[in-house]
């Protein structure tokens, strides 16, 4: 005599009932899993994505504050030393480059407009530079600043 299942059906085979019920259920087990894997699969995209738009945002706020607090400053002192410097060579009427330099010397008079200008033109402008690079330093790419500074 063969042994037999609870189910009255010979050991190793199943009875049609029960292969009916597995069929029916293997579906159904498949489509959740395929709905739990693309549940996780979407939600590991949209992380990937936000972690991706939060360091874009990140490199654009940090590029904004260079060129507001930085890059912005330098570049309007730069601008207006470079017309101060336009404007005292038209007023002197100077033809050379250099204020100081070249084949003759300046006049007395020279020197003071200089010693005038950078007083009063130059050194505060520069001043604003050096201390947008300074106070602004956290916003330069690098390990260090030139002792200098």
């Amino acid at each position: 005599m063969e042994p037999q299942s609870r189910d009255n059906s010979p050991v190793g085979f199943s009875s049609p009932e029960k292969r009916v019920e597995k069929a029916t259920a293997t579906p159904y087990l498949r489509v959740a899993v395929l709905s739990l894997l693309s549940a996780l699969g979407a939600a590991m995209l949209g992380f990937v994505v936000s972690f991706a738009e939060d360091q874009r945002k990140r490199q654009l706020d940090f590029v904004d504050a260079q060129l507001e607090h930085l890059y912005g400053p330098l570049f309007a002192e730069a601008a207006a030393n470079a017309n101060a410097w336009q404007a005292l060579r038209a007023k002197m009427k100077l033809d050379r480059v250099y204020y100081f330099g070249g084949d003759q010397a300046p006049s007395v008079e020279q020197v003071n407009a200089w010693r005038r200008w950078m007083k009063n033109v130059f050194m505060p402008g520069n001043e604003k530079m050096a201390s947008a690079i300074v106070n602004n330093a956290h916003l330069i790419r690098g390990q260090s600043l030139y002792p200098v500074f």
